[in-house]
């Protein structure tokens, strides 16, 4: 929350302009239905007045939708730059047995791919999903107030479109993972038979290895075809229920602009059908909108595993020393472990408090095997290291 509270208004005001955008957006119909009706009507006064009206929600629209976009996109990435330095940060207080246990280049790449992907998922959030969301809710009661018949329909196919789509990407995951899987135990097939090639030829095996291969290969094919197919039964699915949506939209529309008394008119029917396109259009966008956000939390929660590794006990034991000391170094032998000679022979010097020394020398000669005595990181084989008061024994310790 400290890292989103500075940005917390910018994301308030982001989410407030993609209220209003939505709202803007769905104004166009019911003028429309204003200008079509006017004409039809013959009431050219109000075919211009409305006209203008048209022209200002449109520009209104797209200079809403695109101040909320910047300033969607500025907070998300002042965010993603916040929680990369907060990472790093937490990353560099790590003790220091952690990096010589640990492949710290891969935590790396975690950290900057999981912050991106952190910030992409608020613009996802903010850009991608709100508006869609108020536009549909906003159509919703537009429908409902023109037609009561209508509008049931538009909140029938609408749910049905999207629960479909949350099939198709279940029934999508699971193929996926099949399939990686599959793949996964064909490339671990092949590289073990190639690096045990002399066994290989020696059981003269070329022939087998390569027809397994063949079927496994042959599997994958069918397993990917089986997975298009899956998918195009469901967006056929769609396509149908938004269709009859759409069939029946109309005809109760025109029904109803046929009911004595009604006031719909031609341009009321322009004005549903409109709705519900527009009802309808962010659901076909809802399996990429949801499809993004799913891998983008995936990556996200990268981030809460670097944060996980505590550095309490470390910097509860270390510290920051209170001030310059002393480091001694008496009689110090130091031998790396499958090591046949030592680093450190029979060392012993004494660097004062405040003093700077300069350590040199070729490589190999000892120099970070010296600063890691001085840090606790290894221990002395023979001899002892003071850094103050203290023998330098705590891995980790800040000297």
């Amino acid at each position: 929350w400290r890292l989103v509270k500075p940005l917390a208004l910018a994301f308030f005001l982001s989410g407030l302009l993609a209220v209003a955008a939505g709202f803007a957006e769905q104004l166009v119909p019911v003028v429309l239905r204003v200008i079509v009706n006017a004409a039809v009507t013959l009431d050219p006064a109000l075919v211009w007045k409305a006209g203008v009206l048209l022209a200002v929600a449109l520009v209104a629209t797209q200079f809403l939708k695109i101040a909320q976009r910047l300033l969607a996109e500025r907070a998300a990435t002042r965010l993603g730059a916040r929680l990369f330095q907060v990472g790093v940060h937490h990353l560099l207080s790590y003790p220091l047995d952690w990096f010589f246990e640990n492949h710290s280049g891969a935590v790396q790449v975690r950290l900057e791919r999981s912050s991106r992907a952190i910030s992409e998922l608020f613009k996802l959030s903010l850009c991608d999903a709100l508006p869609p969301l108020v536009g549909i809710g906003v159509a919703s009661i537009l429908m409902f107030r023109a037609d009561h018949a209508v509008g049931i329909i538009a909140l029938i196919v609408i749910p049905t479109l999207a629960a479909l789509t949350f099939a198709q990407l279940g029934n999508q995951a699971g193929i996926r993972v099949d399939i990686n899987r599959t793949r996964e135990e064909q490339g671990v097939r092949v590289t073990e038979s190639v690096l045990g090639i002399e066994q290989v030829k020696l059981f003269k095996a070329e022939r087998r290895e390569a027809m397994y291969a063949g079927r496994v290969s042959g599997l994958l094919a069918e397993r990917e075809y089986q997975h298009h197919k899956a998918m195009a039964a469901f967006d056929l699915a769609k396509f149908l229920v938004e269709r009859l949506g759409f069939v029946a939209v109309l005809a109760f529309a025109l029904m109803a602009m046929l009911r004595p008394g009604s006031t719909l008119g031609p341009g009321g029917v322009l004005m549903i059908v409109l709705l519900y396109d527009r009802m309808t259009e962010p659901v076909r966008q809802l399996h990429r909108i949801v499809d993004e956000g799913h891998e983008r939390w995936l990556l996200a929660k990268d981030f809460l595993e670097i944060l996980k590794v505590s550095t309490a006990e470390h910097d509860a034991q270390c510290g920051s020393l209170p001030g310059p000391v002393a480091v001694i170094f008496e009689d110090v032998y130091f031998r790396y472990p499958g090591r046949d000679s030592d680093a450190l022979s029979g060392v012993a010097f004494e660097v004062p408090a405040g003093k700077n020394v300069a350590v040199v020398g070729p490589s190999g000669g000892g120099k970070s095997t010296v600063a890691r005595l001085i840090t606790g990181l290894v221990a002395p084989s023979q001899g002892r290291v003071v850094v103050g008061d203290l023998s330098a024994k705590n891995s980790g310790c800040r000297a």
